[in-house]
C-alpha cells in the first residue's frame, strides 16, 4: 500500500455571494457562518517532463481526474475524495509510463508525488517518490480503521481524538469535553462534512449540538484534528478544529449491521457496591453502492441508543430517611404538591441518528453531493447536589437536522472550485419532572433533626430546578461556502468566501417560577424564606421573553501556497472575519443609564487575521544526513486565529434587557408579615408572584445587561514548530512546540458594582444592580512541548507513545451558559477585578501510549488486539470559602488561609482554630488568599482493552461471497478490572471545593468562619468502574 499524506491546505468549503473569475453559478443566499472545513483532497506532483498526463482514478468508484503537467512539468489534482484506494498513472509518448497503485488521501491535505519520467532507452533510471505534502499544518488524521481499533463503549468523537496526547479529554459519554492547550472546550470548532455542527447555544460540555454524537461513529470516513492549521481557510477557533468526513458509496454494494451492549452485569464495584442500573445499548445499520456505476453513488446509515448510566445511592450527611419523609409528607399536606422521591432512577437516555448521502459525477470535471443528516436524543439530568427529590430532574432533549447540497468543479487543469450550501435546524426544549406550578425550594440542615445553626452541612433540593421552569431554544442557520484555487506555476493562490446566516431563539428565564431558600425545616414548613428570588416576563407570558437575534458572519480569505523548491514550501495569507447583529435588544433608558452605554448596542466585531506557514524538506541537511535517519521534516508557522464564544452569551442581553423581563431578588426578608408562618404569606406561589410583583413596579429599576461597544472577537496567536523524523528502521518520530498568546479574551463585569466592604485580607464585596455585560480580558496562554512515537512492525504489530507537557494561564474560566453566571461563578478575591492565573483546563503532564496487534491464530480470520493506556496529572480547581456572600455569590470567594490568632478572622461557636489550622495544612500560603486554581486532583491512569475476531462468512449455495463477521470484546478501565482500589477517576463539582464555612465579613472586615467541610473530590461513579461490552458486525 502507498499512502500519501497531504498536509494542509485546500481546505474547506467556503461560503461567497461573488467567487471572482465567475467560474461557476451559484445563487446568491443571504446567510451567515464563520467557518467551515474541507471534505476533499488534493495531490501535487514532479512529473520531471513538460506535457505529461496524469490519470488519477478512484478505484472503488471508478471515476477518473486526468490533467496535464506544465511547462515545468508541475501538475495538481484537487475536489479529491479523501481515502482511497488511487492509482496515479503519468504517462507521455516516447516515455515509459509509471503508475502508483494503493494510495490513501487524508482529508484536507495534499500529498506530494515526484515522477521521473525518463525515454524508453533508459527504463532503469526510472525514479518514483512520494512523501507527505508541504502544506503547512499540524494535525491528528483518524481513520475508519484507526477508529475500529481504538476501544470504546461510549463510540464518541473524543474517544478517538485521544492519541494526540496535546488533546485533553475530560469525562465520559455526553459529558466529554475536548480541550487543547489549555484552553476552554467550548472554543473549539466541530464540523461534519465541512459544516459547522457545534452547540448552537453553549449548554453541552461536549460542543455538540446533541446530547452524544451528532453522527454515528460507523458513518465516519476519517477525522480531523487541527491545532496550528496555518491554512486561512481554517478558523473559528482559539482551541481545535475538529472535522468529521462520512463515507460514500462506491461501485460496490457494501454495508454492516451492527449492534454493542453492556449492563450492570459487565460493570464493576465502587466502594465495595455494584451498579444498581447500567445499561449501554447501541444498534444500525450502514449501506452503500451504486444506483448507476461509475457515476451516482448512495450511502445510507440509521442508528439506535439507550443509555442508563450507572447509580451510585447518595449517603446522607447528616440527613435521616425519617426527616426526608417527612418533608415529602409535610410538602403534601401543607402545599398540595408531591416532589417525588429521593431513591430515583432516570429513565434511559434515547438517541437516534439518520444519514443519507448521494454523490454524482457528472463528468471526470464536475461532481455534485448532497448529504441529509438527523439527530434526536434525550436524557434526564438532575440539577444541583446533595439531596434532591425527582422533581428536581429535567428532560433535556435535542434535535438538529441538516441539508447540504455541494458541488465541486474542475474549471481546468489550472483551477478548480468548491460551493456548498446548508441549512441547518435545531430545537432543544427542557422540561422539569416536576412541573411547572411549582418554585425551587432549597433547604439548608446543619443536624439530623433538620435545624439550621448558620452552617450549612446538607441542603435538600425539591421541585423543579431554578433554570427549567422557562428553557426552551431554536437555531436556523443558512451557510454558504465558497472557494477556488487556481494554480499558477509554482504558486497556488486559494480565494474563499464563507457566511452564516444564523436566526437563534432561547426562551430562559431563570427563576420564573421563584427560588426560595429556607434556613432549617420548619422555616420551610412555616413558608418563612431566608433568601426569595424570581424573574419574570413583562406580560406575564414567558414567550414574551424569548430572546433572540439573527445576524451574519462572514468570511473572506486569500492564500497563496509557494512552492520555493523541491523540499520548501511556504504559504501566506490573510483571512477577515466580521460579524453584525441585524437588531439589538429591547432599548431601556434606565438600564443604559447604569450600563454607562445604551444596552441595545448590537455585536459588531471584524479583525484580520495574517498567518504564515512552511515546511522544509530537511532530509539532506548535515545534521540528518546519515545512514540512521531516512526522512526529515522541520515545519511550523506563526498566525493570529479568532473564536467562537457561545451564541447564548451574545443572546443574554436580548432576555435580560429589563423590558421583557424583570426580576429580584430579596434575602432576609425581616418584613413583618414574616415573623408568623401562620398564613405562610412569604412562600407564594408561581401565580402570585406575577400578581404580587407586577412589572409596573420594576419597569423604571430594572437593569439590563449588554456588549461592551468595544468589544472585540476573541483571537489568539499561536506559533507552531515540528519536526518529523522517519529512522532507518521503521520509527517515526516527532518532537512539537507550540505556543499561544492570546490577543483579545472574553470576560465580564459589572458596570453598576460599588463596593461594599474590604476586608482585611483584601477581600472586597459589593452592592449591585445586575448591570452585566460581556467585554474583552486576559485569553489562555499556553506553551506545550509534544514527543511522541510510532511504529509499524512486520509482524502484524503498531505501537505508539505521545507525551505533552503543557503550562496554561488564563483570566475568566466562563463554564457557564449565563453571561451573569460567569461573573457570579468566577473564583476571585475581588469579581470586579480578576487575575490571570492557572486554568483549570491545563493538565500539565499527559502521557498516552498503545498498541495494535494482528494474530493470524485461525486460518483467515485474523485475531486484533488493542490497548490503549493514559496517564495524566489531576485537573485543577479553587479553594473558595462556602457561605461567602460577596454580593455576586456565596460559594466563589477564594480560600482565606489563616495563621494562628489571625486578625483578619473571627471563628464561629461551633468551629475552632485548630480545626482550622489543621484543616488547611498544605493549602496556600497562611495569612494570605489562594490563586485561582492552585488545587488538584489525583493523577488519573486508564488502560483500555479491545479484542476482535474476524470470521469469514462464504456460502455458494446463498451465493455469499467475502462477507465477515467480527465479534468485538472490549473492556474500558482493565486497571479496576486487576484491581477495585485502582482506575479511579475524580472531579470537582463546579470547578470549586468550599473547604472552609464562612458567613461572610463581621463589621471589622475579618471573615468569619463558621465550619470546616472536608469533603474531597468526587469520585466519577461511572468512569472509576471497569465496563466491559460484547458487539458485532456483520458485514457485506
Amino acid at each position: 500500500m502507498y499512502i500519501l499524506t497531504f498536509k494542509g491546505d485546500y481546505s474547506m468549503f467556503n461560503k461567497s455571494k461573488h467567487l471572482i473569475t465567475g467560474f461557476f453559478l451559484v445563487t446568491i443566499f443571504s446567510l451567515n457562518s464563520f467557518a467551515s472545513n474541507d471534505t476533499t483532497a488534493a495531490l501535487r506532483g514532479d512529473a520531471g517532463v513538460s506535457a505529461a498526463t496524469v490519470v488519477v482514478t478512484n478505484i472503488s468508484t471508478g471515476t477518473t481526474k486526468t490533467t496535464t503537467s506544465d511547462a515545468n512539468g508541475v501538475f495538481s489534482v484537487g475536489n479529491l475524495k479523501p481515502g482511497g484506494p488511487y492509482k496515479i498513472t503519468i504517462s507521455k509518448s516516447g516515455y515509459a509510463t509509471e503508475s502508483l497503485d494503493n494510495v490513501f488521501l487524508t482529508v484536507s491535505e495534499t500529498a506530494k508525488l515526484n515522477v521521473t519520467l525518463v525515454s524508453t532507452a533508459d527504463i532503469d533510471d526510472v525514479v518514483v517518490t512520494g512523501s507527505r505534502s508541504g502544506s503547512v499544518q499540524t494535525s491528528l488524521a483518524v481513520t475508519s480503521q484507526d477508529i475500529e481499533n481504538i476501544p470504546s463503549i461510549e463510540r464518541s468523537i473524543s474517544d478517538y481524538v485521544k492519541r494526540d496526547s496535546r488533546i485533553f479529554v475530560e469525562g465520559t459519554s455526553r459529558n466529554a469535553t475536548i480541550s487543547v492547550s489549555g484552553t476552554n472546550n467550548r472554543y473549539n470548532n466541530f464540523t461534519v462534512d465541512g459544516v459547522e455542527q457545534n452547540d448552537q447555544l453553549g449548554l453541552n460540555a461536549n460542543g455538540f449540538p446533541s446530547v452524544r454524537n451528532p453522527i454515528s461513529i460507523e458513518t465516519i470516513e476519517q477525522i480531523q484534528v487541527d491545532i496550528s492549521p496555518f491554512d486561512v481557510s481554517k478558523g473559528n477557533f482559539t482551541g481545535a478544529s475538529i472535522n468529521a468526513v462520512t463515507k460514500s458509496g462506491t461501485n460496490e454494494f457494501k454495508g454492516s449491521y451492527y449492534e454493542f451492549s453492556t449492563d450492570e452485569d459487565n460493570v464493576g464495584k465502587l466502594n465495595g457496591r455494584k451498579a444498581s442500573q447500567f445499561s449501554d445499548e447501541t444498534k444500525g445499520f450502514v449501506l452503500g453502492g451504486p444506483i448507476i456505476k461509475d457515476k451516482l453513488f448512495f450511502f445510507v446509515s440509521q442508528e439506535e441508543f439507550t443509555s442508563v448510566s450507572p447509580a451510585e445511592p447518595y449517603t446522607y450527611k447528616v440527613a435521616t430517611q425519617a426527616l426526608v419523609d417527612e418533608i415529602r409528607q409535610k410538602t403534601i399536606d401543607l402545599y398540595g404538591y408531591d416532589p417525588g422521591t429521593t431513591s430515583f432512577l432516570p429513565p434511559p437516555e434515547m438517541a437516534d441518528k439518520e444519514l443519507l448521502k448521494l454523490d454524482w459525477y457528472i463528468n471526470d470535471n464536475h461532481r455534485v453531493e448532497y448529504v441529509y443528516s438527523f439527530s434526536e436524543d434525550n436524557t434526564v439530568r438532575p440539577y444541583n447536589y446533595d439531596i434532591r427529590f425527582s422533581s428536581h430532574y429535567y428532560n433535556y432533549p435535542a434535535t438538529t437536522e441538516k441539508d447540504t447540497y455541494a458541488y465541486y468543479g474542475d474549471i481546468s487543469d489550472n483551477l478548480y472550485v468548491q460551493a456548498k450550501y446548508s441549512e441547518v435546524e435545531w430545537a432543544n426544549d427542557q422540561d422539569a419532572l416536576g412541573g411547572e406550578d411549582w418554585p425551587e425550594v432549597r433547604i439548608k440542615i446543619s443536624a439530623a433533626d433538620g435545624s439550621f445553626n448558620g452552617s450549612t452541612n446538607e441542603n435538600i433540593f425539591l421541585g423543579p430546578d431554578k433554570y427549567r421552569s422557562a428553557n426552551e431554544g431554536f437555531a436556523f442557520d443558512e451557510i454558504l461556502n465558497l472557494k477556488a484555487v487556481y494554480t499558477m506555476g509554482d504558486h497556488e493562490i486559494t480565494l474563499g468566501y464563507d457566511s452564516i446566516d444564523k436566526k437563534l431563539g432561547n426562551l430562559f428565564i431563570s427563576r420564573e417560577n421563584g427560588a426560595y431558600q429556607f434556613e432549617g425545616v420548619q422555616n420551610y414548613y412555616d413558608g418563612i424564606p431566608s433568601f426569595f428570588r424570581f424573574n419574570k416576563s413583562a406580560t406575564g407570558d414567558p414567550y414574551y421573553a424569548m430572546a433572540g437575534f439573527s445576524g451574519t458572519f462572514e468570511t473572506f480569505y486569500i492564500q497563496d501556497k509557494y512552492y520555493l523548491s523541491d523540499i520548501l514550501t511556504i504559504n501566506y495569507g490573510l483571512r477577515y472575519d466580521n460579524f453584525e447583529m441585524d437588531a439589538g435588544p429591547a432599548y431601556n433608558e434606565y438600564g443604559s443609564g447604569l450600563l454607562g452605554f445604551r444596552n441595545d448596542t448590537i455585536a459588531s466585531t471584524s479583525i484580520i487575521q495574517p498567518r504564515f506557514g512552511f515546511d522544509l524538506d530537511a532530509t539532506g541537511m548535515s545534521i540528518f544526513d546519515n545512514d540512521r535517519i531516512v526522512s526529515a521534516q522541520l515545519k511550523g508557522g506563526y498566525g493570529l486565529f479568532a473564536g467562537r464564544v457561545p451564541n447564548v452569551w451574545l443572546a443574554s442581553p436580548f432576555a435580560n434587557s429589563g423590558v421583557v423581563q424583570y426580576g429580584s431578588r430579596t434575602a432576609s426578608w425581616g418584613l413583618d408579615y414574616c415573623e408568623t408562618g401562620a398564613e405562610r404569606t412569604c412562600f407564594f406561589s408561581p401565580e402570585r408572584i406575577y400578581q404580587d410583583f407586577p412589572y409596573s413596579e420594576f419597569a423604571s429599576t430594572s437593569p439590563a445587561q449588554g456588549i461592551d461597544p468595544s468589544y472585540e472577537t476573541p483571537s489568539t496567536w499561536k506559533f507552531n514548530l515540528e519536526l518529523l523524523l522517519t529512522t532507518a528502521n521503521g520509527y517515526n518520530l516527532k518532537a512539537a512546540i507550540n505556543i499561544d498568546n492570546p490577543e483579545d479574551g472574553i470576560g465580564f463585569s459589572d458596570a453598576s458594582a460599588s463596593v461594599d466592604q474590604v476586608g482585611k485580607s483584601g477581600v472586597t464585596t459589593y452592592n449591585t444592580k445586575q448591570a452585566f455585560y460581556v467585554t474583552n480580558a486576559e485569553g489562555t496562554s499556553s506553551e506545550s512541548l509534544t514527543l511522541a512515537m510510532d511504529k509499524k512492525f512486520d509482524n502484524g504489530l503498531d505501537v505508539f507513545a505521545s507525551y505533552t507537557n503543557t503550562n496554561a494561564e488564563s483570566g475568566w474560566v466562563a463554564t457557564s451558559s449565563q453571561l451573569s453566571s460567569n461573573l457570579e461563578n468566577m473564583a476571585a478575591v475581588d469579581r470586579m477585578n480578576v487575575g490571570v492565573g492557572k486554568t483549570p483546563w491545563a493538565i500539565e503532564h499527559r502521557l498516552v501510549a498503545g498498541l495494535n496487534y494482528t494474530a493470524n491464530i485461525f486460518e483467515n480470520a485474523p485475531t486484533k488486539f488493542s490497548l490503549f493506556y493514559k496517564v495524566y496529572s489531576g485537573k485543577r480547581f479553587s479553594y473558595t470559602l462556602d457561605g461567602f456572600d460577596d454580593g455576586y455569590s456565596e460559594y466563589n470567594t477564594l480560600l482565606y488561609v489563616p495563621t494562628a490568632n489571625d486578625p483578619n478572622v473571627v471563628y464561629g461557636p461551633y468551629v475552632s482554630e485548630g480545626e482550622v489550622l489543621s484543616a488547611l495544612e498544605g493549602i496556600g500560603t497562611p495569612g494570605q488568599h489562594v490563586e485561582a486554581n492552585s488545587g488538584q486532583l489525583p493523577y488519573t491512569r486508564g488502560l483500555d482493552l479491545r479484542i476482535a475476531q474476524e470470521i469469514p462468512v462464504n456460502n455458494s449455495y446463498f451465493n455469499i461471497e467475502d462477507h465477515k463477521l467480527v465479534i468485538y470484546f472490549d473492556l474500558l478501565n482493565v486497571l479496576n478490572f486487576i484491581n477495585e482500589d485502582k482506575g479511579h477517576v475524580y472531579y470537582q463539582g463546579y470547578g470549586t471545593r468550599g473547604i472552609l464555612d464562612s458567613n461572610g465579613l463581621d463589621s471589622e472586615g475579618r471573615i468569619i468562619i463558621t465550619g470546616v467541610d472536608t469533603r474531597k473530590g468526587t469520585l466519577d461513579s461511572y468512569a472509576s468502574r471497569y465496563r466491559m461490552q460484547l458487539g458485532f458486525t456483520y458485514k457485506f
